[in-house]
């Protein structure tokens, strides 16, 4: 029951920090 998961991150994206996520995550 996990409801307070983060929104999934894609590479391309720009995360919530702002920087370009990787294919590491």
């Amino acid at each position: 029951m996990q409801g307070n998961l983060p929104p999934v991150k894609r590479v391309g994206e720009e995360d919530e920090s702002g920087e370009p996520v990787d294919s590491s995550g």
